[in-house]
């Protein structure tokens, strides 16, 4: 567990950051539901969510799977994992419960059918490795559905203005900052696989490819 308090989210978990990802999650709420769903997350299922932040993914979740299911979601704020927490116990929501644990060393007896995360692997140093290791606590024949955005194939405006291009290389810039003051390496690249599964290379580390 030591690991959860030497490496940090570069945007911290201040109740700002923690609203503004409650904004995030109205924003792009739908789409995840419509991710997870063709990726075959349903009732009855245990699903592991990966960075939960306040919950709002792992709640997503938990509606798909419903009580015949659970709900794991881990994250590395304290703070965090308190307001999910309460969230659950206010929406009654037992089958979906939060523990604080950083995904690159998190350990468990317990086997999932699927795990699944939203703008999460972007943040690791080496996402790769990060899935692999998360992947030995799936069930034979699990799901691994994240859904992350490839910040080097946007275009934010056509045709291209030079000011759009560098307001994006100050983001990617300060972001990269934050990793090496938090003692992150080099971000590896994230490949979308399918409408199913996100990962950041084929799990048993050859080059990206289609799950059927």
């Amino acid at each position: 567990m030591g690991d959860i308090t030497t490496r940090q989210y570069v945007l911290g978990h201040s109740d700002m950051e923690l609203r503004r990802l409650a904004t995030q999650s109205a924003f792009w709420g739908e789409l995840t539901e419509e991710v997870f769903r063709r990726a075959g997350i349903s009732a009855g299922m245990h699903v592991l969510d990966i960075g939960s932040g306040t919950g709002d993914v792992a709640f997503l979740a938990a509606r798909l799977v419903g009580p015949s299911g659970s709900v794991l979601g881990i994250d590395r704020s304290e703070e965090a994992v308190k307001q999910a927490s309460a969230r659950a116990a206010a929406e009654g929501v037992g089958w979906c419960r939060f523990s604080v644990a950083d995904a690159g060393a998190f350990e468990t007896d317990q086997r999932f059918d699927a795990i699944v995360g939203r703008l999460v692997l972007m943040y690791f140093p080496d996402p790769a490795s990060t899935l692999r290791s998360l992947v030995r606590h799936l069930n034979p024949g699990g799901l691994v559905a994240f859904q992350e955005i490839v910040m080097n194939s946007i275009r934010l405006s056509v045709p291209p203005v030079p000011l759009t291009g560098s307001r994006r290389g100050m983001g990617d810039r300060g972001i990269q900052a934050g990793r090496c003051a938090s003692g992150h390496g080099a971000q590896t690249g994230c490949h979308v696989l399918s409408g199913r599964v996100a990962a950041a290379r084929d799990l048993r580390g050859g080059p990206p490819g289609r799950r059927p």
